[in-house]
């Protein structure tokens, strides 16, 4: 069915035992994928298609509205081309229960802005990343020991990444035209660096080695790397320091820098600066906290040597971070999350506004932006007077007479089991 772009839906019959890679692959109107209930190979979950014990996700449809994805913790595997071409989704979330990226994974996801993939991940394969356009950071894990042909084959905004020590080698045209790219940073472990790699990374101005210059010049280096070529390496006696976690006590808020500084951390409280913020936010996003966050040394502000990780604790998987900048605008930081933290990368430190979603989503007793079975114990020990001293009704209320009660409690368990 590839680049059928007018199919909006199928459905799988019983008899079907297998489905080949990339079967709805550019169908940019599919919605939904269904499958009947008794197909021996195969499932579907809210139109989406995995395998029967939905431990491999096969594939996203690529016109699902949806901008936020989170994956099962079933998934163990994400299929060749699953996502190929889902032009609205910007941001997914991978659970620590997956450990290999297809080939094509996330091809051409032009939306997508960042990822973090957990360290359960051991192989990211072909062209995983290959045009996501939108992509700025990706955080890579140790536990990854190859970077296959043409993973971030042109992520055009993608400006630095670091490969970690556990990278053996970097494949064919792995960061081909990444035009954006202006430095990386990689490891004495890497042995080669194949045809293409670098080709087309007009802006690569810096490559941070970590051995020495003659380790460098033992590392077998592909054709037309133009970009590799062209930059200035800087090797371990330039190096800047290692990359360092500092924490802020008060706060919980972290930075992951080489910079050597002290991180501050201020709760701004004013309502002078809490008023110019709620200026900026949509009608459907309310102020949770404002920090100023920088970074100093010997007493003195300084900015980070370079791109730095900041997570900011939050039990609200839906938020977002915004930067505010010194003209009065806002940047959406694109912040992902990830166990308990919204994480996200910068170049430089200023205001960060924590931001909620205004809107109420029936059912979620807690707040943290999803209705799960932590919703039905919320409400359980409201009722037995264990927990707060209120829930919002307008939430709560699911038997609408008017009051929360355990009956609220019975409905939203049996809704989240299907049963109802």
């Amino acid at each position: 069915f590839y680049y059928c772009t007018s199919l909006t839906s199928i459905t799988i019959p019983d008899s079907v035992t297998s489905i080949g890679d990339g079967a709805f692959a550019r169908c940019t109107n599919l919605t939904s994928i269904n499958v009947y209930d008794n197909n021996a190979n195969y499932a579907s979950v809210d139109g989406i298609l995995s395998n029967k014990d939905i431990t491999v996700l096969v594939a996203y449809p690529a016109g699902k509205p949806d901008k936020n994805y989170t994956i099962p913790d079933s998934v163990t595997s994400i299929g060749n081309c699953s996502f190929g071409s889902c032009y609205s989704l910007t941001s997914i979330t991978i659970p620590d229960s997956v450990t290999s990226i297809g080939d094509e994974a996330f091809h051409c996801c032009t939306s997508l802005t960042s990822v973090i993939i957990p360290d359960s991940v051991t192989s990211i394969d072909s062209y995983a990343f290959s045009g996501c356009t939108s992509l700025t950071s990706i955080i890579i894990p140790e536990s990854v020991t190859s970077i296959g042909a043409g993973v971030f084959d042109g992520c055009t905004s993608l400006t630095s990444i670091t490969i970690p020590d556990s990278v053996k080698s970097i494949g064919d045209s792995a960061f081909r035209d990444c035009t954006s790219l202006t430095s990386i940073t990689i490891p004495d472990s890497v042995t080669s660096i194949g045809d293409y790699a670098f080709a087309g990374c007009k802006s690569l101005t810096d490559v941070y080695y970590s051995g020495s210059e003659d380790e460098w010049n033992q590392i077998s280096i592909g054709t037309d790397n133009g970009g590799l070529e062209n930059a200035t390496i800087h090797f371990s006696s330039e190096d800047p320091l290692p990359a360092e976690t500092i924490v802020d006590e008060n706060t919980g808020i972290s930075v992951t820098t080489n910079s050597a500084a002290e991180i501050n951390v201020e709760i701004l409280t004013d309502s002078d600066s809490a008023k110019k913020v709620i200026t900026l936010l949509d009608k459907s996003e309310k102020l949770a906290d404002l920090y100023d966050i920088s970074l100093t040394k010997g007493g003195v502000s300084v900015q980070p040597d370079e791109i730095a990780m900041v997570k900011i604790p939050t039990d609200n998987k839906n938020a977002k971070v915004y930067r505010i900048e010194d003209d009065g605008t806002k940047t959406d930081m694109n912040a992902v999350y990830d166990n308990g933290y919204m994480v996200f990368t910068t170049d430089h430190f200023s205001f960060y506004a924590l931001v909620f979603s205004n809107e109420n989503v029936i059912g979620d007793a807690n707040g943290d932006g999803e209705v799960d079975i932590q919703d039905v114990t919320c409400i359980q020990m409201y009722v037995a007077k264990l927990g707060a001293d209120t829930v919002d009704a307008s939430v709560c209320d699911l038997d609408g007479d008017g009051k929360v009660g355990i009956s609220d409690a019975s409905y939203l368990q049996m809704k989240l089991a299907k049963l109802i």
